[in-house]
């Protein structure tokens, strides 16, 4: 079933600077543009923010005029969820409107495995990097599309422990999440996961309104957020697989199984008291600029003549006048 063309522009993807590839971009992740209670942030997962790390990165973004551009991100600080087995990552990151041909995700369209409906069997959409053909004028962000295969439940599903990746001996730690079935390739760490509710039920319109516009651009888009896409579940390929394709028996395959951390766990982390306060720190510069404005009309610039000259003929127009003759 088809979805919104603008849940595409919501994704950008992330890596650093390689000139042999397309773009001069080695592109490794993929992450994605939220508004949440009107602050602006760019989402992916924490093993991809971890490998970052380790280089000046680049975020790729398409542009209004057409192409993309590498927006370099070094020093950048991530901040992630308190539980160390939870494989997210955020930063505080805007786009202007007017340059980048980009959308940020509305907070209501972020819904938790149960509400709707939505469950076992349930469409879902992944929408983020293939590695294979992400572009090398601009981003392609490719729709992978599946279904829910398992909700989260007590027991944890085994993933590749992201602090041990270049060990030789490979660790796992257990993570909170649902299973999604859907081929996918590297590079799809961070993507957003949308599901579609496969009932008759009526489903509220995403509304907008004077201070956000971004909802009647998905306004035709009955899915929701659901999760981020952590990774492909793999395994050491068969006796028979790794004798046809002449491959070794560590190479590890995609099983057509994807493991994704429950949107739950990105609402605990915006509601954090760290990522909160990056947020109240950008109220209370935005409300001092509001007075500051509102503060320019009424007062000079003392380093500003012309404002200055302008302000005293406006009080000496006003002495000048002649008040209104009494009718008494």
């Amino acid at each position: 079933m088809r979805i919104s063309d603008d849940l595409r522009k919501c994704v950008v993807f992330l890596g650093y600077e390689d000139d042999t590839e397309p773009g001069n971009i080695k592109c490794i992740g993929t992450g994605f543009l939220l508004r949440y209670k009107e602050f602006f942030h760019l989402v992916t997962v924490k093993h991809v923010a971890i490998t970052l790390g380790e280089f000046p990165f680049i975020v790729r973004a398409n542009l209004v005029r057409g192409g993309a551009e590498n927006i370099p991100g070094d020093q950048i600080e991530w901040f992630y969820h308190s539980d160390e087995n939870v494989d997210l990552a955020i930063i505080p990151f805007r786009l202007l409107k007017a340059k980048y041909d980009a959308l940020y995700m509305p907070e209501k369209i972020i819904k938790s495995v149960g509400e709707y409906n939505i469950g076992i069997g349930d469409v879902c959409y992944t929408i983020g990097l293939f590695r294979l053909l992400y572009g090398s004028q601009k981003n392609l962000p490719v729709v992978h599309t599946g279904n829910i295969a398992m909700v989260p439940e007590d027991e944890k599903i085994p993933v590749e422990d992201w602090d041990n990746i270049d060990s030789r001996v490979k660790k796992s730690r257990y993570i909170e999440g649902y299973l999604i079935g859907s081929q996918s390739l590297g590079g799809l760490s961070g993507a957003p996961v949308f599901a579609r509710p496969t009932t008759d039920e009526n489903l509220p319109c995403l509304k907008s309104t004077e201070d956000d516009i971004s909802g009647e651009r998905f306004s035709i888009s009955d899915v929701f957020l659901i999760g981020i896409w952590q990774g492909s579940w793999t395994a050491p390929p068969d006796e028979v697989m790794a004798r046809e394709i002449e491959i070794g028996r560590q190479t590890r395959v995609p099983l057509g199984m994807g493991v994704v951390v429950p949107v739950a766990k990105l609402l605990e982390l915006l509601e954090s008291p760290q990522v909160q306060k990056k947020r109240d720190e950008f109220y209370a510069e935005r409300e001092a600029n509001v007075h500051a404005a509102e503060l320019d009309v009424v007062r000079p610039h003392a380093d500003n003549p012309q404002h200055k000259e302008d302000f005293n003929s406006l009080l000496t127009a006003a002495a000048k006048k002649k008040p209104p003759a009494d009718k008494t």
